[in-house]
């Protein structure tokens, strides 16, 4: 590989770790992009905030009947759905960023976790009862006595509910069910293209 090739990969590559690191702070989940649990792929369609204003929604919901109530549209399934709750998320106002993310995945790692885009957990606010607020599984049974119209009552907890929280840092992020591929990167596509570009110029 002649010296001038090489210095242009360098270059290159330089210039992409620098873009990384201008956007190190940006949002982490986009709308449309796709995320996965391990095991399934999903779509990331927007969130919603633990604490809301609305007193029609004063109900006893966990984070996926939270999410169809929000989110869904004729023909979807609770199946179809699935959420993300991060405690990382409480250190800045606002959705979350890549260097939460960062750092989440970094004590997960710590804690021998096995961290996913998707975790399948969600914000909950508890009625008058400990702990109050608190992360846990996106299926929780939230209507704990089994009230009619899905009050939140003593004793229920709600993913969407205007209680305790401050608005801003309780964020469930909810994504669909997708078959669709993630695409390539684009450091991967840039590095096939020079693995191409080299092997050309080898076999002069």
């Amino acid at each position: 590989m002649s010296g001038k090739f090489f210095k242009v990969i360098c270059a290159a590559i330089l210039s992409i770790g620098l873009a990384g690191q201008s956007n190190a702070g940006i949002i982490y989940f986009q709308e449309g992009e796709i995320y996965s649990d391990g095991k399934d792929l999903w779509e990331y369609v927007g969130y919603f905030d633990l604490k809301n204003d609305d007193s029609k929604d004063d109900k006893a919901l966990n984070g996926l009947e939270a999410a169809m109530e929000i989110f869904s549209v004729a023909g979807d399934k609770v199946e179809d759905f699935a959420l993300s709750a991060f405690w990382e998320d409480k250190n800045e106002y606002g959705v979350i960023t890549e260097d939460e993310i960062n750092n989440e995945k970094m004590y997960d790692a710590q804690d021998s976790l096995l961290f996913a885009d998707v975790n399948h957990k969600a914000w909950y606010d508890s009625y008058s009862s400990s702990p109050g607020l608190k992360i846990e599984l996106e299926d929780t049974l939230a209507n704990v006595n089994g009230d009619a119209n899905d009050a939140y009552e003593q004793g229920d907890f709600s993913a969407y509910v205007s209680d305790r929280a401050a608005q801003g840092f309780n964020i469930n992020y909810v994504f669909k069910r997708t078959t669709q591929l993630p695409e390539p990167s684009t450091l991967a596509i840039f590095s096939l293209a020079l693995l191409c570009l080299g092997a050309r110029r080898f076999k002069r």
